[in-house]
């Protein structure tokens, strides 16, 4: 068992331009040398991270950098690739070769999905030839065309993002590495990373092995729903400790709303791989429970915000929503304390360390959704958003979500409406709509480009108390 007090270096991938998002995540939770880079961050601290990794939600993978060199030609990744397989040559486990999850059906509807996902790379992929007879049978490119990743029919898995240098064939690299990998007869499924910024190399080991999107509670979603990552960076770059409540009148499969309640509780959303893990450090429960309890102590400045709405005009993403919040309870361990389901709107209480919190699922046109909350009479014996401050926060529908011409779709009167009703409360709307702002003729705003999976995206937010 090492020394706690050692220090390590841990690299957290994002989507792009999310890096400074990810960075006041770690901050909100206490974690400040964090240093960003083009794709991901950089994180400098002791052991205690491995529990606090758990919790993180805006990163798609973080790994231990167990090698950090300064490159000057492709020979000095020979080094590097060497110095990493010498040091993996200690972790010969098999514990990459399949994801398993504490709930079967969910492990094996997600098995189901990969194998598809699988197949149909595996079709693309079969037309690629590269020398030395490597089956590049899972290659994904990332949304920003940052990352590659390679994986070799012998268990090597290779992450490589190179965009802001001049080292930028991934081949080349790959072939370096699996070269080594080779040489030292190594069987470890293990997924490494090779990161390069300039003229620095960092490489090292996935310490997760799966990519941290992956929550388990949303069986079910509507056509091109967001990543649950980059709904957590939406909610963490808009929230703030004055808010009551959190509505998205374009809910559909409630990924946002539901990212917002997980981050609101502190919730441990990954599970490490211990057996990679276990080589540094002997797993402690009461480590585990202190990193929980520093951040939820931090977090309590949120303490106010008890209400989130999810409203949907799509009556399958009305139940689908539900269904999910459902798997959501279950799989984080909430227990639901009150339910009442009426013909237009479902209300649940859930509680969490002894905090109770309402869920609002309404059936209804985002046209009429501020009337709908502030004057149905049954309603109002659950929640009364009236005279409150909130966060209104939307994926809007568009791409394959929007049916008819984009500018006599229904959607944008109804968001408009939206707009102009909730004009006293935080509005932030995720679009690939670059006009938008032009629609809404809204001068006080701020936005940030993004990317929703390959759609470049754009971030408004309309805050009528700053900017």
């Amino acid at each position: 068992m090492q020394n706690k007090n050692e220090k390590y270096k841990f690299l957290l991938t994002t989507a792009s331009a999310v890096e400074s998002i990810c960075k006041k995540e770690l901050e909100i939770y206490g974690i400040y040398d964090v240093k960003c880079h083009n794709g991901f961050c950089i994180v400098d601290a002791d052991i205690s991270f491995f529990y606090y990794s758990q919790h993180i939600k805006t990163a798609n993978r973080i790994y231990i950098i167990l090698e950090q060199m300064q490159i000057t030609s492709y020979d000095d990744f020979s080094v590097q690739a060497a110095n990493l397989f010498d040091k993996m040559a200690g972790f010969e486990r098999e514990w990459q070769k399949k994801i398993v999850y504490k709930n079967m059906e969910e492990g094996k509807e997600k098995v189901k999905y990969r194998n598809k996902i699988e197949s149909r790379n595996k079709i693309y992929n079969d037309k690629l030839e590269y020398e030395d007879k490597v089956d590049y049978n899972d290659k994904i490119e990332y949304e920003d065309s940052i990352h590659c990743k390679y994986q070799h029919e012998k268990n090597f898995k290779l992450d490589i993002a190179c965009k802001k240098s001049e080292f930028k064939s991934e081949k080349t690299i790959y072939a370096i590495f699996l070269k080594e990998y080779q040489r030292k007869n190594l069987t470890a499924s293990l997924n490494s990373g090779v990161f390069i910024d300039d003229d620095i190399s960092f490489a090292g080991i996935d310490i997760f092995g799966y990519s941290l999107h992956i929550r388990g509670y949303r069986k079910f979603t509507g056509v091109s729903p967001i990543k649950e990552t980059l709904a957590s960076a939406l909610v963490i770059h808009s929230i703030s400790k004055d808010f009551d409540f959190i509505l998205d009148p374009f809910c559909g499969s409630g990924t946002i709303v539901f990212e917002a309640f997980l981050f609101v509780i502190g919730a441990k959303v990954s599970q490490l791989n211990l057996d990679f893990c276990n080589s540094y450090f002997t797993y402690n429960n009461e480590y585990d429970t202190e990193a929980a309890s520093a951040i939820n102590s931090r977090l309590k400045k949120f303490e106010k915000l008890r209400v989130f709405i999810c409203s949907d005009i799509d009556k399958e993403m009305f139940e689908i929503s539900q269904a999910n919040f459902k798997r959501l309870v279950n799989k984080f361990g909430l227990r639901i304390t009150f339910e009442k389901q009426f013909t237009d709107f479902a209300v649940f209480k859930v509680k969490s360390l002894e905090i109770e919190y309402l869920f609002l699922f309404s059936h209804c046109d985002a046209y009429d959704v501020y009337f709908f909350l502030t004057k149905n009479s049954l309603l109002k014996n659950f929640v009364n958003i009236e005279k409150k401050q909130g966060l209104i926060i939307s994926n809007l529908p568009y791409g394959k979500r929007l049916k008819d011409d984009i500018k006599q779709n229904k959607s944008l009167a109804a968001l408009r409406r939206v707009d102009k009703d909730f004009s006293l409360c935080k509005r932030c709307y995720l679009t690939n709509m670059k006009w938008l702002n032009e629609y809404l003729k809204n001068d006080n705003f701020k936005k940030r480009k993004l990317y929703n999976g390959k759609i470049e995206v754009t971030f408004f937010q309309y805050d009528p108390d700053h900017y």
